[in-house]
């Protein structure tokens, strides 16, 4: 992502990015996070970024098709989510909508 002008802050784990979104919450923008990471996975990285009363916005990414993944994450959270495999130009689109307020 830093190919296409962001900063980014990544994490290996759901428990590291929400020690990171909890020490950096106001550097970030929007919450990039895979639905499944070891340890917590995405939706656990949600439910923590909201009970700290932030809204930024949040994508999750998942290598499950559409059909396979719960399609009530998206309904529920209202969050958008990206089907792998994708290109850069379609995760650029998303980030792009997002942050500008079009995709969330």
């Amino acid at each position: 992502m830093t190919s296409l002008g962001y900063s980014v802050i990544s994490a290996s784990t759901g428990e590291e990015a929400i020690e990171l979104f909890t020490r950096r919450r106001d550097e970030i923008d929007l919450v990039l996070v895979d639905i499944v990471m070891p340890g917590k996975g995405g939706r656990d990285v949600y439910d923590a970024v909201r009970a700290a009363g932030s809204d930024v916005p949040i994508v999750f990414m998942t290598g499950y098709s559409a059909e396979m993944t719960p399609n009530a994450l998206a309904a529920e959270t209202g969050c958008r989510v990206l089907y792998k495999p994708y290109d850069l130009s379609a995760v650029a689109a998303v980030i792009r909508d997002v942050v500008e307020g079009a995709g969330v």
